[in-house]
């Protein structure tokens, strides 16, 4: 009778495994790389933003607070292209950003809608490729729909509260369908309530729809309640201190206790920086007082009053 010899069976047999192409890496949405501005004064040329690199993803939702001047509104404008820095990239989807365009919607501090115009005509206005008027029509009353302003669509802006108006801005910036939200300041005019019902409905709105966005305020707890992250601002020269990113579940309101332990912890960094702010002041004015002793009538007390302060 033959012997057989047979090989174990290889259990785990040896396999080539193609290597695959490497992806490139996603370029972040909004990205900033070492950007510096300085405006021109009577003084010379004092640092609003100095050195700030900052990378915002596809998605996400980011809110800027810091002391007033600290250059919040400046980097707003640089991401939106109304501004260019004197040093340093700003970038979009990877190509430098030289300029404002469509998928950068802006909303200001004021409504800012034509007050000869109805709510939905001002939506309309943002809409003005479209050259289909039934078309136009409907898309700017899908967006008023959105902002819960259907009601008021064919009120004029003097018949609408600061609350409505806002939100007629708000569905105006969603009629461009941009990639990119920068809201600066938004609520800062409104009292309390309209802001604690606005922050319910941006909340709302970016759920639904996930748009990228930036945004800037002075409130930390309107921060926390709508940001997936904060980022700190120093006082001037503006830069980045700290960021934080708030792992708090949505929707989110602003009395919710952690909400306000959040909020905490950035008052806590901040209250360093508003400060050195108080301090810098007080030295100045104590110095320019002391050089005014010497009976000079034509001396100018506080010359670089009103040069720089919010909205920088």
């Amino acid at each position: 009778m033959g012997l057989f010899i047979t090989k174990p069976k290889n259990e785990f047999p040896e396999t080539r495994i193609g290597t695959l192409p490497a992806r490139p890496p996603i370029p972040a949405k909004i990205s900033l790389e070492n950007v510096s501005v300085r405006f021109d004064t009577r003084q010379g040329q004092p640092a609003a933003l100095e050195n700030v690199s900052l990378s915002i993803q596809a998605g996400e939702f980011v809110c800027l607070v810091g002391p007033s001047g600290c250059g919040k509104s400046t980097l707003l404008n640089i991401m939106a292209g109304l501004l260019a820095a004197d040093e340093g990239q700003a970038f979009k989807d990877g190509a430098p950003i030289t300029k404002a365009g469509p998928d950068r919607a802006v909303i200001f501090q004021e409504a800012a809608l034509f007050p000869w115009l109805t709510a939905v005509q001002n939506v309309e206005f943002a809409l003005k490729t479209v050259r289909n008027r039934k078309v136009r029509r409907e898309r700017a009353l899908e967006q008023l729909q959105m902002v819960h302003l259907s009601r008021f669509a064919h009120s004029y802006p003097h018949e609408l509260s600061g609350g409505m108006r806002q939100r007629v801005a708000i569905a105006r910036a969603l009629a461009l369908d941009p990639d990119v939200l920068l809201m600066d300041e938004p609520f800062a005019a409104l009292d309390a309530q309209t802001r604690d019902l606005l922050i319910e409905e941006v909340q709302r709105i970016w759920l639904e729809t996930r748009k990228t966005v930036v945004f800037v305020t002075h409130n930390v707890l309107e921060a926390v309640t709508l940001g997936d992250r904060v980022i700190c601002m120093g006082a001037r020269p503006g830069c980045i201190k700290q960021e934080l990113n708030i792992t708090l579940e949505r929707p989110r309101a602003v009395e919710d206790p952690d909400t306000a332990r959040f909020a905490q912890r950035i008052l806590a960094n901040l209250k360093d920086e508003i400060a050195k702010i108080v301090r810098e002041e007080s030295d100045y004015v104590e110095a320019e007082r002391a050089r005014g002793r010497d009976g000079d009538p034509n001396r100018v007390l506080y010359p670089n009053a009103g040069t720089m302060g919010d909205g920088i």
